[in-house]
């Protein structure tokens, strides 16, 4: 598995990524703080652990965004 670390806050967040196997998408397994978790500060790490390896490229998109969005 593949921690990969960002700095959440007020804007959204766009890596391009590409992952190792062809067809298969990469999953989250683990994130921090947990999903539905309240009274986050807004400069908390957000943590996220897929379930295979993921390097920056050109293979795909990972958006994070408010869920009220």
């Amino acid at each position: 598995m593949k921690n990969i670390l960002l700095k959440a806050g007020l804007l959204a967040v766009a890596l391009l990524v590409s992952v190792g196997v062809v067809g298969q998408a990469p999953v989250v397994d683990i994130y921090s703080p947990l999903q539905g978790a309240t009274e986050v500060s807004l400069d908390a790490n957000l943590e996220l652990t897929f379930n295979q390896e993921i390097t920056k490229g050109s293979g795909g998109n990972l958006s994070i965004i408010r869920s009220s969005d």
